[in-house]
């Protein structure tokens, strides 16, 4: 089966090209902002649980696909794991998942709170011991800690730009679920200057 060449892998780099600025509608953003807000407030609870769902499976060793919301996505493992790198790893994007989740709330509500942007990236590192996947020494085999680098560009002041940061971390579906389970380190930086570091111990939840 020649996965390589087939439509599902076909153009899966080159869909996305990377543009050299941010471009960001933030009225049009702020606009929506507010309607799932007036939405969301006067909804019955029930009304508000949502569910996400991905459909995923194996194609050929540690080649898999995964749809959700009619996209496809490739899964492989590097060829020294016995894979063929047709795409990124679980873990990959367990952690894309992180930062998508969080630039995404961070474009929001830096549209809702009418903070320009000029840049913004998230790095994120996942550190775990190895030894836990293949049962030594009875390691734990999740990730341990998980690092994160944002880089905001902005004419804010950098007391606003903490305030954004507070919020997505106080809203972020994707950082609300891990945290209670991994130490979060992290590092804000503001026009190339390094403005702040946090870490967060888990919080175990009731």
């Amino acid at each position: 089966m020649d996965l390589g060449s087939s439509n599902l892998l076909g153009g899966y780099k080159e869909r996305i090209r990377v543009e050299s600025s941010l471009r960001i509608d933030a009225d049009r953003l702020r606009a929506i902002s507010q309607t799932r807000l007036d939405q969301v407030s006067k909804a019955a609870s029930n009304e508000n649980l949502k569910t996400s769902f991905v459909k995923a499976k194996v194609l050929e060793n540690y080649l898999k696909v995964g749809i959700g919301d009619g996209h496809t996505i490739v899964c492989d493992e590097d060829p020294s794991m016995g894979g063929t790198n047709l795409g990124p790893r679980p873990l990959q994007y367990f952690l894309a998942g992180l930062a998508f989740c969080e630039l995404t709330i961070y474009t929001q509500y830096a549209a809702v709170m009418r903070i320009p942007l000029q840049r913004l990236e998230l790095d994120v590192r996942g550190l775990f011991d190895i030894r836990g996947k293949y049962g030594v020494e009875n390691k734990f085999p999740g990730f341990q800690e998980i690092q994160l680098e944002l880089r905001i560009d902005s004419e804010e002041n950098k007391e606003r730009i903490m305030k954004l940061v507070d919020t997505v971390h106080e809203r972020c579906p994707a950082y609300n679920t891990l945290k209670g389970n991994v130490t979060f380190k992290g590092k804000v930086i503001h026009n190339g200057v390094q403005i702040n570091t946090f870490e967060m111990a888990p919080t175990i939840l009731a």
